[in-house]
């Protein structure tokens, strides 16, 4: 079985951001080592603490090839704004 990527998020949207990002379909860009910014669209963010600054996100990059090769998962925290992606491999 081939690994998923696991990249680091940089930089990425505020709490505000986030939350327009989730209920109004608003896309948001994330800054991914590697890759550069990138526009994704959420269609998940969970609480991972009780902080409510940290992060379980879901979603799709916004861009070329299948709806399966865009799909991510990760980790995002709004206080520093970094975390990481997990993508299927290519």
């Amino acid at each position: 079985m081939i690994a998923k990527q696991h990249l680091k998020i940089s930089d990425g949207p505020g709490k505000s951001d986030l939350i327009f990002a989730l209920f109004d379909g608003k896309q948001v860009f994330f800054t991914v080592e590697t890759i550069g910014k990138i526009e994704v669209v959420l269609t998940s963010v969970g609480i991972e603490d009780g902080s409510r600054q940290s992060w379980l996100i879901r979603g799709w990059i916004v861009g070329e090839g299948s709806p399966e090769e865009r799909k991510f998962s990760g980790y995002f925290e709004t206080r520093n704004r970094h975390g990481h992606i997990d993508m299927p491999p290519k």
